[in-house]
């Protein structure tokens, strides 16, 4: 058998510790997928059921939107138990500690909406709430983790996202539900496809 060349050697090194990586700390890129087909199927249920000659009733857009989240949280928490599997030290703990400010940041959120829900906030304004908060957050944390991993991808998305958060509320009820479908599952898919595309070249 003849012995490899240095350039050979350093190349299967090198994909042999990218395969160690990806099975370490797996990439966001199918959480990204995932919750980018839930905004624009989901919300774009929704918007297509307010007015727009009844394509899909209100409770039907309502359950699908419901259900997609269900598959993209499961989805988001299988990501977030392998991270770091099998390895230790402080890049692993720093990596698994933000990855479970996702759930904790989410019930925040969560319990602020339903706050203001039971203090007579209008429907109207609800109709707004609900969805921009929730983007908004997130916004907040694609910024903290692109600084926190110098993933310009995620920065992008980031100020995209927290743009499309303050865009829907512009709108107003029911073009918020558009804004959230395309520009927010369309800036979430994106960044899913970009972040593969990297992958398949490296």
């Amino acid at each position: 058998m003849e012995p490899q060349c240095p350039r050979d050697a350093l190349s299967a090194i090198e994909d042999q510790q990218r395969k160690v990586a990806d099975g370490v700390f797996p990439g966001p890129m199918p959480v990204f997928a995932t919750w980018g087909s839930v905004y624009l199927v989901g919300f774009g249920s929704i918007w297509l059921s307010w007015g727009h000659g009844g394509t899909f009733s209100a409770w039907g857009a309502a359950a699908l939107l419901g259900a997609l989240g269900a598959v993209a949280t499961a989805v988001s928490v299988v990501r977030l138990t392998r991270f770091g599997k099998g390895v230790d030290g402080p890049s692993r703990r720093t990596a698994t500690t933000f990855a479970w400010c996702w759930p904790a940041a989410m019930a925040g959120v969560l319990a602020f909406d339903l706050g203001l829900q039971r203090h007579g906030m209008a429907t109207g304004t609800l109709a707004l709430l609900w969805p921009a908060s929730f983007l908004l957050v997130a916004a907040v944390l694609f910024l903290a983790s692109g600084a926190l991993w110098a993933d310009k991808g995620q920065l992008a998305l980031g100020i995209w996202s927290l743009a499309v958060a303050a865009a829907s509320t512009f709108a107003g009820s029911p073009a918020n539900f558009a804004v959230l479908a395309f520009a927010g599952g369309g800036g979430l898919l994106t960044t899913a496809l970009v972040a593969w595309l990297a992958r398949a070249r490296s």
